[in-house]
């Protein structure tokens, strides 16, 4: 095929070939960046994500681990506190026991013989009310009178139980009449049948031990 343009024309043809090139690969060149650019940003957002999740499943397995180190630690303080009552209960107890034991054994006098002697702490609660007490209303120049307040408290205290027997009727008498003697015994209660017998009674009591506040 013969080109018939002239030199100048064809000169202005072959720059425009190559001008339509150098575009379309730097066109093609341009849309390959913007698609990789597209890519990294899907990839960026992607890792940014997961390492946010990452992060909270992180907090929520430290939570977890407190909360359970936590449990734990309450357990073995409810258990700590559980022994420090069961020690305090069982030393309670044994002064409590001592203390009873100064105070009853001396009232056994020779002719009174114990078959057997039981003794156990015990514990109440009991209500006391708190008096009224007359107000001066600085005001209206007139006296009121305050509301009682009623206030609970603890009582430790034992309860024994006696059985034996006695020489004689009397003799059980006086033995009442020592532990009715001593204000640490109180409630105290002879069976009826005690009192059945003039000579060697079989008596059996019960009674409540308070000791003194020192």
């Amino acid at each position: 095929m013969i080109n018939l343009l002239p030199s100048q024309d064809k000169n202005e043809f072959k720059k425009e070939i190559v001008f339509k090139k150098i575009s379309a690969i730097l066109s093609f060149h341009v849309i390959c960046l913007l698609i990789l650019i597209f890519a990294l940003s899907l990839t960026s957002a992607f890792f940014v994500q997961q390492t946010e999740i990452i992060k909270e499943q992180a907090v929520q397995q430290e939570q977890q681990a407190q909360s359970a180190q936590f449990q734990t630690y309450k357990a073995d303080a409810v258990s700590f506190n559980d022994t420090l009552r069961k020690l305090q209960s069982f030393w309670q107890g044994q002064i409590l026991t001592s203390s009873f034991l100064e105070k009853f054994l001396p009232l056994v006098s020779s002719n009174v013989h114990l078959k057997s002697l039981s003794f156990k702490m015990s514990s109440k609660k009991i209500v006391m009310a708190t008096a009224a007490v007359p107000q001066e209303n600085i005001n209206e120049g007139s006296n009121q009178i305050a509301s009682s307040t009623d206030t609970s408290l603890q009582i430790i205290f034992g309860e024994a139980r006696v059985e034996g027997v006695v020489d004689s009727r009397d003799g059980l008498y006086e033995f009442k009449k020592s532990l009715e003697g001593q204000k640490e015994f109180q409630e105290i209660v002879f069976a009826p049948s005690s009192w059945s017998r003039a000579k060697f009674p079989n008596f059996s009591l019960s009674f409540s031990f308070l000791p003194a506040k020192k």
